[in-house]
């Protein structure tokens, strides 16, 4: 008799505990799903004019691509975003000229406020050179009664990017990381120059863009990125 007692008691008191773990793992589930939004802004400092507007723009929009391809969850702003957000603050007659002297100026309650309303995370901030040695040489054919060009030259190149990543909570601790990449560009002529570009510009920014999404991901707002 107590043996048929107790297997339904045994049975409500399993049901009951089923029940409430699923419930936990729902709710465990929930708190996961809800998480910060991360956004993450790149912009070319310090800068000036020419450089906004050349190699620097591509380094910008590779960064921007790349980054985004991994992290498909943060939000991407752009460096013209960033400077009409901070205007006139981060202009090239304007700008900080030191880290110490940015830390002061992404340290003020409005830059702070301006940036959180944007939910800006981490503020990437990049520099870049190329450095070119040309060789041989291309001789044009009109001087030997014919038209057109003979010869072969050829550059060495080599482009470094330069990054400080700041993460907005941590301004007084700014990673520095560096990429570079060579490679040398061809240009046969026979008749006309053909050149045979290297891509150490596209080569850098994948290396770059590898060190800043490690960097990300170790952080805690690493979820954001595959």
């Amino acid at each position: 008799m107590k043996r048929n007692i107790l297997i339904p008691f045994l049975t409500i008191l399993l049901i009951i505990m089923g029940c409430a773990n699923q419930k936990v793992g729902k709710e465990q589930e929930t708190a996961q799903v809800v998480r910060e939004e991360v956004s993450i802004g790149v912009i070319n400092w310090p800068s000036d004019h020419i450089i906004i507007g050349g190699i620097a723009k591509d380094i910008e929009n590779c960064l921007l691509n790349r980054i985004k391809s991994h992290c498909p969850n943060a939000t991407l702003f752009d460096q013209d975003f960033i400077r009409d957000t901070l205007f006139p603050l981060l202009e090239p007659t304007t700008q900080p000229v030191s880290e110490t002297d940015m830390i002061a100026m992404l340290s003020r309650k409005h830059v702070t406020a301006n940036l959180r309303e944007k939910n800006i995370t981490f503020l990437v901030t990049f520099t870049v050179q190329t450095l070119e040695e040309t060789h041989g040489c291309i001789l044009p054919l009109a001087g030997y009664g014919a038209g057109g060009f003979f010869g072969l030259m050829w550059i060495d190149k080599e482009t470094n990017i330069s990054v400080a990543i700041w993460e907005l909570d941590m301004l007084s601790d700014v990673k520095h990381v560096t990429a570079c990449d060579e490679g040398t560009t061809w240009i046969p002529a026979c008749i006309l120059p053909i050149p045979l570009p290297a891509m150490t510009l596209t080569g850098a920014c994948r290396k770059m863009t590898e060190k800043i999404v490690g960097f990300v991901k170790v952080s805690p707002h690493g979820w954001v990125c595959n």
